[in-house]
């Protein structure tokens, strides 16, 4: 390993610290993870990081992609249609649907949100503390023409309800 610059000996010491290309492979994304990862790109609108997979809600067109350093360069898309996204929304866990309560019931800013999103939210946020909803509890919404119940809860539960 110290051939390999991997380790390298502190002279006088007799001590090991780690070598130039030890440092390479500790810095590496993939050394400390448990779990396999997908590989991310960054995404770019000239040298502006706009996101990673959430591309800042906006059509895109991709001018360049560097998958040495998984960026991907793009440009705002001009007259151009939405895509058309087909199929289902796939399953979900119950403990989004009990976090998504969670949020909706406590005043917590979410710092990681648009102004877009965190205005959406503090909307919602208003009725369910208007009427004091805690965690564990589901609101029955009762309209003129519809009764609406939110269960906060996931795919298969939400399915055996209906």
């Amino acid at each position: 390993m110290v051939e390999k610059d991997h380790l390298e000996i502190i002279q006088g010491k007799n001590e090991l610290i780690i070598g130039i290309e030890g440092e390479r492979i500790l810095r590496g994304k993939q050394f400390y993870t448990v779990f396999m990862t997908p590989e991310e790109y960054d995404v770019l609108e000239g040298i502006r990081k706009i996101g990673n997979v959430i591309l800042a809600g906006k059509l895109w067109i991709i001018k360049d992609i560097d998958t040495d350093k998984n960026k991907v360069y793009v440009s705002k898309a001009v007259n151009v249609k939405p895509p058309l996204y087909l199929g289902s929304g796939g399953m979900l866990h119950k403990k989004i649907g009990e976090k998504m309560m969670e949020i909706v019931c406590c005043d917590q800013t979410v710092t990681y949100t648009n102004d877009e999103a965190a205005n959406t939210l503090r909307d919602m946020r208003r009725k369910y503390q208007e009427f004091g909803f805690h965690t564990k509890q589901r609101p029955i919404w009762e309209m003129k023409n519809e009764t609406i119940f939110e269960t906060f809860t996931g795919t298969t539960i939400t399915r055996t309800l209906c």
